[in-house]
Order: C-alpha cells, then sequence, then structure tokens
C-alpha cells in the first residue's frame, strides 16, 4: 500500500543518513588524528631543525674557527710566519663561505629581490654540487612574481624534495620543473631512483599524512594555500607534483 511504501521511504532515507553520519564521523576523526599527528612533527621538525642548524656549525664553522684561534695563538708568539698567516686568511674565508651558505639555506635573500627562479637556480646548481646528483632545472625565462608565501612555499618544496631525493631514493639524476599559467603554478620534481613504497603514497592520500615529517609539512603548507600535492612512485623512480593557485 502507499502507506508501507512511505515507510520504507523512510527507512531507506534514515539508514542513507545513518551510514552518510558514520562516514562523515570518520573522516573528520581522521583528520583530527592528522591534524594532532602534525602538531607534534611540526615540533619534532623544528627540533630536527635547531638540531641540524647546530650540528652544521659545530661540525664546519666551529672546527675552523678553532684552527683559526690555534693559528692565532701561534703567530702572536711567532710573528713573521708566513704559512701560518696563509693558513689563517683560508680558514676565515672558509667560515665566510659557511655563514654564507648556510643562512642563504635558511632563507635566500635573492628571494626577496629577485624571487623564485633565481633562488631555485641557486639551490639547484649547489645541491648538485654537494650531492653527486645530476640535476636539471626547467623554469620560465620571465617567470612573474608571486605571493611571497607561494613563492616561499615552492622553494622549500624543492628544498625538501631534492634532500629526500638524496638520502632515500639512491638515484643518479632529478628533475625539477616549474610551470605556471593564468590560474596556478605547478612544479614538479621527479628522480630515476628506487621509489616509495606503495603503502606510504596510499597512507598519503587517504590520511594527508606521511611517514616523513617534511613531506606532511610540505602538504599542510600547500593546503593552506589552497594548493594540491600529489605523490606517484614505482620502481624507477618518484614524481611529486604541487599545484597552487595564483
Amino acid at each position: 500500500t502507499e502507506h508501507m511504501r512511505m515507510e520504507k521511504a523512510l527507512r531507506d532515507g534514515e539508514a542513507r543518513l545513518r551510514k552518510a553520519k558514520e562516514e562523515l564521523e570518520t573522516l573528520v576523526e581522521q583528520r583530527t588524528a592528522a591534524l594532532r599527528r602534525l602538531s607534534a612533527q611540526v615540533l619534532n621538525l623544528q627540533d630536527y631543525e635547531r638540531r641540524r642548524i647546530a650540528r652544521e656549525l659545530h661540525d664546519s664553522l666551529g672546527q675552523y674557527l678553532t684552527a683559526l684561534k690555534i693559528n692565532t695563538d701561534m703567530l702572536r708568539r711567532t710573528p713573521g710566519n708566513s704559512e701560518l698567516w696563509a693558513q689563517s686568511g683560508e680558514l676565515m674565508e672558509r667560515c665566510v663561505s659557511e655563514v654564507r651558505t648556510l643562512s642563504y639555506l635558511l632563507h635566500p635573500p635573492m628571494m626577496d629581490a629577485v624571487g623564485l627562479a633565481s633562488a631555485a637556480r641557486w639551490y639547484v646548481e649547489g645541491f648538485g654540487q654537494r650531492s653527486g646528483i645530476k640535476v636539471t632545472l626547467q623554469v620560465p625565462h620571465e617567470l612573474a612574481r608571486m605571493p611571497d608565501e607561494v613563492e616561499l612555499a615552492l622553494f622549500r618544496a624543492i628544498q625538501e624534495a631534492l634532500t629526500n631525493v638524496h638520502r632515500h631514493s639512491g638515484a643518479s639524476s632529478a628533475d625539477v620543473l616549474i610551470l605556471r599559467d593564468a590560474e596556478q603554478v605547478i612544479l614538479e620534481v621527479r628522480d630515476n631512483g628506487r621509489g616509495i613504497a606503495k603503502e606510504q603514497v596510499a597512507h598519503l592520500a587517504q590520511t594527508g599524512v606521511a611517514m616523513g615529517v617534511g613531506l606532511t609539512g610540505m602538504r599542510e603548507r600547500v593546503r593552506e594555500l589552497g594548493g594540491s600535492l600529489h605523490l606517484e612512485s614505482n620502481g624507477s623512480g618518484t614524481v611529486l607534483r604541487i599545484a597552487i593557485p595564483v
């Protein structure tokens, strides 16, 4: 009868609503858990960065300054020693170079002056020299300036992606591509390494949280700007693709 059909339709509607409610609650729980993990990871990342900078200062600049102090003390006792003067001059040049490199890695000054393209070229060139990995960069010759937060997010993404290539992929080469149209800017970082486990890629796609702190932070930074991050990987390499509206 009509009454029975209406009751059945009502029950079916209630069942669909319950299912939708359960799915929504599950999604909210997953996102909440992801945010909690991210908060903890951000704190860990801050500590990691502080330790890394302290280690770099101690292992490189600290050693040069110690040697420079020893040479200076010896020069006070034996004036006119040209060899020690030459060594001291070389150590001072190394100190200046180390400080400049650390400063640029934290925030390249050319980013403020001339934008992402120059900063990316500088970083890619230096990364290739330090790591021994062959890296190519393709960027429009006249890449227009973008909001500071977009340029910084893309630069940090290049840093993090290439650092992961160096540490984990075993790759011999990598390609960095920057494209821009009227609506968005796209960054792609591709390598020929061993790839990332399918479980990790699936975990990132499902929860928005990666196994590594850096990739999770990268995704959240991009998401805050209204963009997206996509990761593809297999046994012949990994492709990271970021798109941010401009």
